[in-house]
């Protein structure tokens, strides 16, 4: 039996760079990671993006990381972004169209 799922969109946000998560990354276990870095003076951690990179960033408690999860957003929903993060990572010009 098949199961229809909508998954919701998780970022990460490090410093000032953004990335979306990879659907299957476990982020209960990568926030344990970047908590486990910032208690050890830091080191790195690794993650999956959305579009398939593996990324690997040296994080510590001077680092500010933020994970974001929101509802997926669909064309037709005018006006309103996929994220309210750095509008300069995403490509908005079909949003009202």
């Amino acid at each position: 039996m098949g199961e229809d799922r909508i998954s919701r969109q998780a970022h990460i946000t490090i410093d000032d760079h953004t990335f979306a998560l990879s659907p299957d990354q476990d982020l209960d276990e990568l926030k344990e990671q970047i908590e486990a870095a910032a208690d050890k003076g830091g080191r790195f951690v690794r993650f999956g993006t959305a579009d398939g990179a593996e990324v690997s960033s040296f994080l510590s408690a001077r680092r500010l990381v933020t994970i974001a999860v929101g509802e997926p957003t669909h064309a037709s929903d005018a006006g309103e972004t996929p994220y309210p993060g750095d509008p300069d990572l995403f490509d908005f010009t079909d949003l009202n169209g």
